[in-house]
């Protein structure tokens, strides 16, 4: 599991964070997903977005049907922290592109679930820029995670009524669904045990 990262509040919603984009930031640099990323997505996604040259060898991988995602959440609740990661990866390990960043919230209500659906949805907004800028259609990426609670939640349909609107975070699970709806891809969700310690230890 990821170690917990430095926590960073943010001073409303999380749609209204607003990272520093100083002439240094990696935001500067074009790159399919760095392009016209808002600000709460520049914090998701961490300090070090996918390059250009990244970008294109996750969309070759994309092209072959061979992407391997996985994403990972901690929770230092002594602490106050969270942190979340993401790896990229083809179907023979080699590592196209990872990064972690802090989980928002406030100190009181932040939770491994909810640093698991921080790293959810920053691999689900890296898969919907590249796939839509390289037009990925009918390609096929998997994205793998320990936490069954959140995969369920953000692969299953959205419920109707009030009901959905009670879960726990269900802002972020709001934006999940989008990007699910509108990536070119078809994504699935596999669950993976976490902390394996046995045999055949493969991504």
């Amino acid at each position: 599991m990821l170690s917990a990262h430095t926590f960073r509040s943010s001073p409303g919603p999380y749609y209204s964070f607003v990272a520093s984009t100083t002439p240094a930031s990696p935001w500067n640099i074009s790159s399919p997903v760095r392009a016209d990323t808002l600000p709460f997505f520049q914090h998701l996604l961490g300090p070090s977005p996918p390059s250009a040259e990244e970008c294109d060898n996750i969309a070759d991988t994309l092209s072959r049907d061979a992407l391997l995602a996985c994403s990972d959440g901690s929770h230092l609740p002594t602490a106050a922290q969270a942190s979340h990661g993401w790896v990229i990866a083809d179907n023979i390990e080699t590592i196209l592109s990872s990064n972690s960043a802090p989980t928002d919230g406030h100190p009181l209500s932040l939770s491994s679930y909810q640093a698991e659906l921080s790293g959810l949805l920053a691999m689900l907004y890296m898969l919907y820029k590249i796939s839509r800028y390289y037009n990925m259609e009918g390609k096929k990426a998997t994205i793998y995670c320990d936490d069954k609670g959140a995969l369920n939640n953000v692969f299953r349909q959205p419920r109707l009524g009030l009901t959905p609107f009670f879960t726990a975070h269900y802002d972020l699970l709001e934006v999940a669904y989008e990007h699910l709806s509108l990536a070119p891809l078809s994504i699935t969700g596999t669950w993976v045990k976490g902390h394996y310690t046995g045999q055949h230890r493969t991504f």
